[in-house]
């Protein structure tokens, strides 16, 4: 028997190695039968096999209805491409649809992940593709089937999403989706009870309407920054555009954004009643008219920033005209996970209200279902309510645009019903949010946004009723310090800007209009402070030496002259002073003298009005109170004494002394020569040419004679 299982085990190793040698030899038949092939067997040894690294395009183009109930005919249309590099001979589509309803939305999401070889559920219709598809072409499939036929619950618990696939496969397969070269993958919508059955989900969106990273102080870079984002294909404009026509979405808006007009325009405005006004600002205030709008910080501070800096953010805007209807209480850090030092900051600074980042302040405990976007969060200083927008239904209003605006409704839906069954008794109110740079395909976001109302388990609500609603029981983690984020303004270019204000401010008491100086250079500093600046930090600093450098122009308009060097002899002296006023207004100011010796001492002037482009000289009193050489400051005071500019210092040679020296040699020679005169006066004795007094005496009565007689006559 032994011998018999031996010879048994030799046989079947000898046919088996027969079969290896025979599969071999056919293998080699193969490949010598493939190279000699035609280049058209060839291609349609390619087409045949699936090319997962290339696959074919398939888009979603419309699905009716959107909401699909039973006795309903589901018709399907789907654009299938070619973007392989070989023909698609035969090409045929396939519609399939997953029975199961999905009751997560992670399995939502793992049905999009799914590849090619992937199953993609029952197939409902296959169709041919009128004509082979070479690379690049394009075609159109309609698919029309039977609610009814796809064999889906029709009761209560049967109700929400399905998976629904599109596929494509060449060679005439069918069904295609046994071997496809392409796939969509969507959603249809299975409603089979009555509206009032389900409890609608709440839902509020808020978007913000921000402008570019803008230098004020650069108007011409400024203004072809705007008209870029404001351009059709501008950012801004498509924000616009997506969400104008939408009166219950949100805006939160930069108030600089919306210029005043002037009484000129507002009658141009009026001479055209029923056009809108030009340029983003009459866009934003037309769209602002009949919906809920947030009053952003001006030129939209990263609060942020400022709060990590140590500084106080900014407070509710001051609005008017066209925005003072606005809201102002309501506070939005750029930031993914606001920090507790903001919030509280925020809280200080008067908003009741601050929008998280999505995903942020997630709740303290493992859920099974998505919470409300309300939470109320405890700061220093005080308690602020918390909007926190749904990570997965922001992340599709922002990232799905590359998609059709159809499968990107349907998946918006399927999301929303997803929620609403989580917990279908009780009422649930989600926030949906955009960030700041959204550039959003306003078909798609239109499409996404206008379904939010749209069916029987979603409502669309302002977001001043998620914040006036009660809060919900759920605890959130608590917010967490954090250091300044990537891209902010720093504390140093902080301390620079808030320095060149402040000396500027100084500056411009001397003239009559303070507030013309100081503005153009205040709205820059705002501006420097920007969330739009993160993206361009190198930009920042420009604008930030900018705004330093303007400042120190102004104060350079007002400068002082001196002479070189001067003499001074006396006690007392005056030097003069040279002051030129280069502004475009009046300045009043006092002159000054600053010595590095109290040997000299400058007296108090006067306060002098310097006209505008004009120059005078002013003379400062010194008095010299000993000798020897003082350098001296020329300086220009505003009238509280803030010192505003100096001139480059000169040299004084204070020689007080001299005078007294030269009084004193002046007397002493008087003296002398007095002196000298009376010697002279007593030692010289009699001139010859003297009469003596007898002599006179004897004239006198002859000339009295004479006088008599004279008046005889």
């Amino acid at each position: 028997m032994a011998a018999l299982d031996v010879r048994a085990r030799g046989t079947q190793t000898r046919a088996a190695r027969a079969a290896g040698l025979l599969l071999a030899a056919l293998l080699l038949v193969c490949l010598v039968a493939g190279l000699a092939a035609p280049s058209s067997a060839t291609a349609l040894a390619a087409v045949a096999t699936p090319d997962t690294s290339t696959p074919t395009s398939v888009r979603l183009v419309s699905m009716n209805p959107e909401v699909v109930r039973p006795g309903d005919t589901l018709t399907v249309r789907a654009e299938v491409t070619n973007t392989t590099t070989e023909t698609l001979v035969q090409p045929v589509a396939t519609l399939s649809v997953s029975k199961y309803r999905f009751l997560t939305r992670e399995r939502l999401t793992a049905w999009t992940d799914l590849t090619l070889s992937d199953a993609f559920g029952t197939v409902l219709e296959s169709v041919e593709v009128p004509a082979d598809l070479a690379p690049g072409d394009s075609a159109m499939v309609d698919f029309s089937v039977e609610a009814d036929s796809m064999g889906l619950l029709t009761s209560l618990d049967g109700w929400g999403p399905r998976g629904m696939a599109v596929t494509l496969a060449g060679d005439g397969t069918t069904p295609a989706s046994l071997d496809p070269v392409g796939a969509l993958r969507t959603f249809v919508l299975w409603f089979p009870v009555e509206d009032t059955e389900v409890t609608p989900v709440d839902v509020s969106v808020l978007v913000p309407v921000v402008g570019p990273a803008v230098d004020p102080l650069d108007p011409t870079a400024a203004e072809a920054s705007l008209a870029a984002v404001s351009s059709a294909d501008g950012r801004l404009s498509k924000v616009l555009e997506s969400t104008e026509d939408l009166a219950d979405v949100g805006w939160a808006v930069d108030p600089s954004l919306v210029r005043e007009q002037t009484p000129a325009e507002e009658g141009d405005a009026s001479a055209t009643a029923g056009t809108s006004s030009p340029g983003p600002s009459g866009r934003i205030v037309d769209g602002a008219a009949d919906r809920e709008v947030f009053a952003l910080p001006a030129d939209d501070q990263d609060v942020v920033a400022l709060a990590a800096a140590g500084l106080p953010v900014p407070s509710s805007p001051t609005l008017s005209g066209d925005s003072a209807t606005w809201r102002t209480d309501l506070s939005w850090p750029a930031e993914d996970t606001p920090d507790a030092r903001t919030l509280s900051a925020v809280a200080a600074a008067g908003a009741s209200t601050v929008v998280a980042a999505p995903g942020s302040l997630p709740p303290s405990a493992t859920l099974s279902y998505t919470p409300s976007s309300r939470a109320s969060v405890s700061t220093s200083s005080g308690e602020i309510t918390a909007l926190v927008p749904d990570g997965p239904l922001s992340a599709q209003l922002t990232s799905a645009q590359t998609g059709t605006a159809v499968s990107a409704r349907q998946r918006m839906l399927a999301e929303l019903a997803i929620v609403s069954r989580e917990r279908p008794a009780e009422g649930r109110h989600l926030l949906l949010t955009a960030p700041r740079d959204w550039a959003p395909d306003p078909s798609v976001a239109r499409a996404q946004l206008e379904s939010l109302g749209s069916t029987p388990w979603t409502r669309l609500r302002p977001v001043s009723t998620l914040i006036g609603a009660e809060d919900s029981d759920v605890a959130r983690t608590a917010p967490a310090e954090s250091a300044v984020p990537e891209g902010a303004i720093t504390r140093d270019q902080l301390s620079t800007v808030d320095r060149a204000v402040a000396d500027l401010r100084s500056f411009a008491q001397v003239v009559p209009d303070p507030a013309s100086l100081v503005a153009p250079v205040d709205e820059a500093a705002r501006a420097v402070t920007s969330v739009s600046w993160r993206t361009d930090p190198a930009g920042r600093s420009t604008a930030v030496a900018g705004m330093v450098a303007e400042v120190d122009r102004i104060e350079a308009s007002v400068s002082v002259v001196t002479a070189k060097n001067f003499n001074i002899i006396s006690t007392g002296s005056q030097i003069p002073v040279q002051v030129v006023n280069d502004l475009d207004q009046p300045v009043t100011l006092r002159v000054s003298l600053d010595p590095d010796d109290p040997r000299l001492v400058a007296e108090t002037t006067d306060p002098v009005t310097i006209g505008p482009g004009q120059e005078v000289r002013e003379q400062v009193p010194v008095r010299a109170v000993g000798s020897g050489d003082v350098r001296v400051t020329a300086q220009v005071l505003a009238l509280d004494g803030t010192v505003l500019g100096s001139a480059e210092p000169f040299e004084v040679r204070v020689r007080a002394d001299w005078e007294n020296m030269g009084t004193a040699v002046v007397a002493g020679l008087l003296v002398l020569l007095l002196g000298g005169g009376i010697w002279r006066t007593v030692h010289r004795g009699r001139s010859d040419r003297r009469v003596s007094a007898d002599a006179v005496g004897l004239v006198e009565p002859a000339d009295d004679a004479q006088h008599a007689e004279g008046h005889d006559r």
